[in-house]
């Protein structure tokens, strides 16, 4: 749903995955602590990258005959 969107909701969207990085794990130190190391701790996918994953596993399926009709 959101993979082909505007390069701000993209951004929203990054923002608000880091939000939620950080509440999870109670990381609240912006000094020190960017919102990327703090889902790489967590072992969380960045936006682009799960998107891509998604994308490349709906093209398989597609590809394969095996999406949703």
């Amino acid at each position: 749903v959101w993979g082909f969107t505007s390069e701000k909701n993209i951004k929203r969207i990054i923002q608000l995955q880091h939000k939620l990085a950080r509440a999870i794990t109670m990381n609240y130190d912006y000094e020190t602590t960017s919102g990327r190391e703090i889902l790489i701790s967590l072992k969380w996918n960045d936006f682009k990258c799960r998107r891509n994953a998604l994308t490349s596993s709906l093209l398989y399926k597609c590809v394969h005959g095996l999406a949703p009709d």
